[in-house]
């Protein structure tokens, strides 16, 4: 830029310098009053002073330009250059457009794919939860189906034995005709077949006394049969002859019903866990003695209460209905259960509450190196039942009675982790610190298992 500007200012006054040069030369050559190729003096003063001025314009003008570099590309490719401004500034603008079309698409894009992320990851919650939804229906249907078989064939059974008394009753009354026809002729026989005589009609006595005891044996298989009333009798024989499916205080269903919600949501969602409860106890052995549940609620005093089930599901939604938290519901039975019963339940509610927060440290122990995988399998499993159930005891978890074998539990963990574990711990040289921490939230609704509980191994590194 200052080169230009020294030039345009030198080109001033290398113009004026002209001026002055040229009308020097004019005034010089025409006092001198030359003539050159036959013009006039005057005439040829002029032609001498334009010739003079152009070329000292002439010779200024390439001294500029081998002199100064950025006026000598001005000059030579100044119009090239205007052209390439207004090209480049045209596709600048293009570019520009470009890309602020490109940052709005961008910026779309990215949305939409934010918004694909949070549907990607509803339907991968909602697919879990109904994969273990479908698992646990499955279990809960081959738990009927197996119910339902074993049923039959005590139906069978009890048919096959009913066929056996009527015909052994068919042959009894044969057994008594031809007995009448006997007692007929030996009233007509002479006086020594007289001790034959009540011989045989002691025998006749003794076999109508037992055509009437089978009579009543088949009466009351009658009376066991699909379609009797009599339940004096299949009670009594249940007792005697059918095991015990539920026992008494053994958990069937828990559920969580949220704090403030309306009386019709609560009351809802406590019918669907009786129905729960229903399914649960017909996998064990219960049955469907009335309406179209396995199970029915009883009092405090574990007798039949006045009222329908919906009636005390409709006073307990009015209870939790008004409670500002969230509250845990938990279905057991109230006595003992045997095979084709309906199960009485009682409905047991504890407050909802958080008692574990994750990465929470439950229990820990020291395991020695050295062992066997079957002697560290042992330890754990006495940690787990002594220490981990200790801690989830003290913080509020409410335990879990098993139905069948009526043992009190906390959660559950498979076999092969923990042989999987053991395999690991064993592998360690020196010793072992094995610690239950907290994945997640536990609150005390919650079951200890893989889900939430996680048992972490470190290496201490002391060697026995």
């Amino acid at each position: 830029m200052f080169w230009t500007i020294a030039s345009l200012i030198l080109l001033v006054v290398l113009g004026g310098f002209i001026s002055y040069y040229g009308d020097l030369q004019g005034r010089r050559w025409g006092r001198k009053r030359v003539s050159l190729f036959g013009m006039r003096p005057k005439h040829t003063a002029i032609l001498l002073t334009t010739i003079t001025g152009a070329f000292i314009s002439l010779f200024s003008i390439l001294t500029l330009l081998i002199v100064s570099a950025p006026l000598r590309e001005v000059i030579l490719h100044g119009e090239e250059a205007i052209r390439q401004n207004h090209r480049l500034r045209s596709e600048r603008e293009k570019e520009v457009t470009l890309l602020k079309l490109t940052e709005t698409q961008f910026a779309q894009t990215k949305n939409s794919l934010e918004k694909n992320r949070l549907l990607l990851s509803k339907s991968q919650r909602h697919l879990k939860n109904t994969t273990g939804q479908l698992a646990d229906e499955t279990i809960q249907l081959q738990r009927v189906a197996n119910m339902l078989a074993t049923t039959q064939k005590k139906l069978d059974q009890s048919r096959l034995r009913l066929v056996a008394i009527q015909n052994k009753q068919l042959e009894l009354t044969r057994v008594n005709q031809t007995l009448a026809v006997g007692n007929s002729s030996l009233g007509k026989q002479s006086r020594e077949e007289s001790y034959q005589y009540r011989e045989t009609r002691l025998e006749l006595t003794k076999a109508k006394q037992r055509l009437k005891d089978l009579s009543q044996q088949a009466a009351i298989i009658t009376d066991i049969t699909p379609g009797t009333g009599n339940e004096l009798v299949t009670s009594y024989l249940r007792l005697r002859e059918e095991r015990i499916c539920i026992r008494s205080g053994a958990e069937l269903y828990r559920f969580v019903v949220p704090g403030n919600l309306s009386k019709a949501a609560a009351e809802s969602i406590l019918q669907n866990g009786l129905r729960h409860s229903s399914v649960v106890a017909m996998s064990y052995g219960a049955a469907v003695v009335s309406g179209n549940l396995a199970v029915h609620i009883i009092s405090g005093t574990k007798e039949p209460i006045t009222t329908s089930d919906n009636t005390s599901l409709n006073a307990m939604a009015n209870r939790l209905s008004g409670a500002g938290a969230s509250t845990l519901v938990v279905v057991t039975s109230a006595v003992n259960t045997v095979e084709g019963e309906q199960c009485p339940v009682t409905l047991n509610t504890y407050p909802l509450r958080p008692v574990f927060k994750p990465g929470e440290v439950l229990a820990t122990c020291t395991l020695k190196g050295g062992v066997s995988s079957r002697e560290l399998l042992q330890e754990i499993a006495t940690f787990l039942q002594d220490q981990v159930k200790k801690a989830a005891h003290k913080a509020g978890i409410v335990p879990r009675m098993d139905p069948k074998n009526g043992e009190s539990e906390i959660g559950n963990f498979g076999p092969f982790s923990l042989v999987e574990l053991a395999n690991r711990i064993h592998n360690i040289k020196g010793t072992s610190e094995l610690k239950a921490v907290a994945i997640t939230t536990i609150t005390s609704a919650d079951l200890l298992d893989a889900s939430n509980l996680k048992l972490e191994v470190t290496s201490t590194g002391k060697s026995e």
